[in-house]
């Protein structure tokens, strides 16, 4: 396959990710440069595990309502490379027990990295998405899922009425789902809820 790479080391000519809800929708391409925000520990956002998180700047989906409209804006935040993340890993080590990415899979070769560095250090990764479905090349470096776009009126995952669902992936496939942990506790607020709430990893 012919790549074409950017400074940040990302792939800039395959970027463009098909809706599973709409596959013959596609999603508008976004800048080439992976960035994110700064690392932050979460607690709730993957439930039973301690996960350094990372908010991925560049979200195609515009879902209407969105909390967080700054996470449109591809060219915010830093430039998440390889070498960064692996410094994060080291930084936090014994203190995380897992990866939570909150967006980043419109540039699946550069989220499959880092996902695939973070299972060699022995951590638990997870993907909040806003799509319905997961790209192949992620799959077998994810262990959770929550997926589906934000949808005012039905209301983040924690709602009865919610479209969004987590599922534990086993082997690259969907094993099981798991949305339930999210509803069982009424006080399990969710600490990200601003920055979740958005176009494609709404949590409210």
């Amino acid at each position: 396959m012919d790549m074409t790479f950017d400074a940040c080391g990302i792939d800039t000519k395959h970027l463009i990710f098909r809706s599973g809800s709409s596959s013959s929708r596609r999603l508008k391409k976004p800048a080439g440069q992976f960035n994110s925000t700064s690392a932050n520990i979460v607690f709730q956002e993957l439930p039973n595990h301690i996960a350094l998180a990372y908010t991925i700047y560049g979200c195609p989906l515009a879902c209407e309502g969105c909390h967080s409209t700054d996470t449109w804006n591809a060219s915010q935040g830093q430039c998440l490379t390889d070498e960064i993340f692996k410094r994060d890993l080291e930084k936090y080590q014994g203190l995380i027990n897992a990866v939570v990415f909150f967006g980043g899979e419109w540039q699946p070769y550069a989220l499959q990295s880092k996902l695939i560095l973070a299972q060699q250090h022995g951590l638990t990764t997870c993907l909040y998405t806003g799509l319905d479905s997961v790209s192949r090349l992620l799959k077998p470096h994810l262990n959770f899922v929550k997926t589906g776009r934000w949808v005012e009126s039905l209301g983040g995952i924690q709602s009865t009425t919610s479209n969004q669902r987590f599922f534990e992936l086993k082997h690259g496939q969907f094993s099981r789902e798991l949305t339930h942990l999210f509803r069982e506790d009424p006080t399990n607020t969710l600490s990200l809820n601003s920055t979740i709430q958005g176009a494609h990893h709404a949590t409210a």
